[in-house]
């Protein structure tokens, strides 16, 4: 029976990796924290007071696999463009064995961005490295499935992938400056084979080393433990490829990033195979409010890119998507907009700018009261009479029942025209 990290506790863990220093654990806020001192080089940073994450955006290899999306050429090249431009500091950009065109498109991808931001994906074979290579790109990713199930499915065993590594790596090496190597379905994966392939990435001081929850299973103190055990006990950079499956990708980017990962995986919109990838915009939002992390991303370009990849994709955003749907800053609730027009960051987390957004959107329906109602006309330059503000108060209640709307403050200056008129004729 294989020793999975699900089953190990967190000093389990630790010792497995030979853990060369000495911790503190502490209980905060349900997480398990580490504060400790070690040999390993993920752990230098740990305790200073902001840590820079780098983020290898792969909408366009990982996100592209969506069953509706289907980039063109064109499309492709604009998309990176606007992200890198945006931040992100690392394409990962196709699979070359994927056919001509799409290496056509990753040679030339390339060629207009700059060296070392354009990575490839390729499987633990020789011959994809070495049609990779012929595109010149700066990185390669090569896949090392160690999981029971996946080498099963393959009809591939353990013990020969593993006799094979040191070759593919040096092969990789010889073609590439900069080689990452991924384990996917890393919590199905035997901890001792996870650390027999971080040890070949420290001989062959390797780029990085991606741990992958592929199926979208693994808990935030799973992906905390497993990364924390690695960070403590390899000098190779960690980087962590969470899937959505269960609600849990952004999470998991998070629980990884507190325990060491230095890259995070993203899509953007969480584009990706059956419930997507960890989001671009939800991870990246986070990262920028923490005090503890940075990223050279600006969260601003999120409007201008949702509204890219909703054209391009033709999925249009979800009005409540976290950061990019158009109710994200909006209020009708008589409490929330009364607050707000006095302290914008009474009911919500961050300003309009934070998001690329200029201003708040109020909308008026059955659960706004007189102030939220006054506030709105106030905005279009309309001052309510105090003595009618309550009966057109609820007036707009009873119509925004009836009729399921809520009125834009454009909107509800032309509704109290029409409650003036029909004052006067009645």
């Amino acid at each position: 029976m294989y020793l999975q990290v699900k089953d190990l506790s967190f000093i389990q863990l630790i010792r497995a990796v030979k853990f060369p220093g000495s911790g503190i654990l502490a209980r905060y806020m349900n997480v398990v924290l580490i504060q400790t001192f070690t040999t390993g080089k993920n752990m230098e940073t740990m305790g200073t007071t902001t840590r820079r994450i780098l983020l290898c955006d792969t909408t366009l290899r990982d996100g592209a696999q969506a069953p509706d999306i289907h980039f063109s050429f064109e499309e492709r090249l604009e998309a990176a463009a606007r992200l890198l431009h945006a931040g992100v500091d690392e394409i990962e950009a196709g699979v070359p064995a994927s056919g001509p065109e799409t290496i056509d498109f990753l040679r030339e991808l390339v060629t207009r961005q700059p060296e070392g931001s354009v990575s490839l994906w390729c499987r633990a074979l020789e011959r994809d490295i070495d049609m990779a290579a012929s595109i010149k790109a700066g990185i390669v990713h090569i896949s090392i499935p160690a999981s029971p199930v996946l080498l099963s499915s393959m009809g591939k065993t353990w013990e020969d992938l593993y006799t094979r590594l040191p070759g593919i790596i040096s092969r990789a090496c010889d073609c590439f400056p900069r080689v990452s190597l991924g384990i996917p379905d890393a919590f199905r994966t035997p901890v001792e084979r996870i650390m027999k392939i971080s040890a070949l990435a420290d001989r062959y001081r390797l780029y990085r080393i991606r741990i992958a929850d592929t199926v979208g299973t693994a808990f935030p103190s799973e992906v905390y433990r497993l990364i924390a055990g690695l960070a403590a006990g390899c000098d190779t950079p960690l980087a962590f490829h969470g899937h959505n499956d269960l609600g849990l990708a952004t999470a998991n980017n998070l629980a990884a990033a507190e325990s060491g990962a230095q890259w995070l995986d993203v899509t953007f919109g969480g584009f990706g195979e059956r419930a997507g990838n960890a989001r671009l915009e939800e991870t990246v939002a986070v990262l920028g409010m923490s005090k503890n992390f940075t990223t050279a991303f600006d969260v601003a370009a999120l409007k201008d890119l949702s509204a890219f990849f909703s054209r391009i994709t033709e999925r249009p955003v979800p009005v409540n998507a976290p950061l990019t749907g158009r109710y994200v800053l909006t209020h009708t609730s008589g409490v929330h907009v009364h607050s707000i027009t006095r302290n914008e960051m009474s009911f919500q987390p961050y300003p309009p700018s934070y998001i690329g957004r200029k201003s708040n959107e109020f909308l008026a329906g059955d659960q706004t009261g007189r102030n939220g109602i006054r506030h709105m006309l106030a905005m279009e330059g309309v001052e309510i009479e105090p003595d009618i503000l309550g009966s057109f108060t609820t007036f707009i209640k009873k119509k925004s029942l009836l009729l399921k709307k809520a009125y834009s403050s454009k909107e509800l200056v032309r509704e109290y025209g029409y409650f003036n008129r029909t004052a006067l004729c009645s």
